[in-house]
């Protein structure tokens, strides 16, 4: 066996390796997430609207003119707006981030299913 074939042997088992050991991703909590709306969002998000600014609601439509990030990464871009705030809006950093991936989650599902 070649120098070539031992070492493309070697680097094949790290890699498999190193992919075996990564951790699976965990689907947020959309029923822990609505809990968490109604309690947290739901004074100025009722219904998937906004009491502040009407046009920035939570259809999937304004999401994507209004969020950043929003075409690339939908939840990820709402997590990052519950978190950081923007405009009117207040960051909610004393939600954990599993919180706030669930409500993420549950925005997410109600924008594309129908508020």
């Amino acid at each position: 066996m070649s120098l070539k074939k031992v070492l493309l042997f070697v680097v094949s088992i790290a890699v498999t390796a190193a992919f075996s050991f990564v951790s699976p991703a965990f689907a947020a909590d959309t029923a822990n997430g609505a809990k968490l709306f109604a309690s947290n969002c739901g004074a100025c998000h009722a219904g998937g609207g906004n009491v502040v600014l009407s046009v920035k609601n939570l259809s999937a439509d304004a999401m994507e003119k209004y969020l950043v990030g929003y075409s690339e990464d939908h939840e990820g871009s709402i997590a990052y707006q519950i978190a950081h705030g923007k405009g009117s809006m207040p960051a909610f950093g004393r939600l954990k981030e599993e919180q706030i991936n669930d409500i993420a989650a549950y925005v997410e599902e109600k924008a594309q299913t129908g508020w």
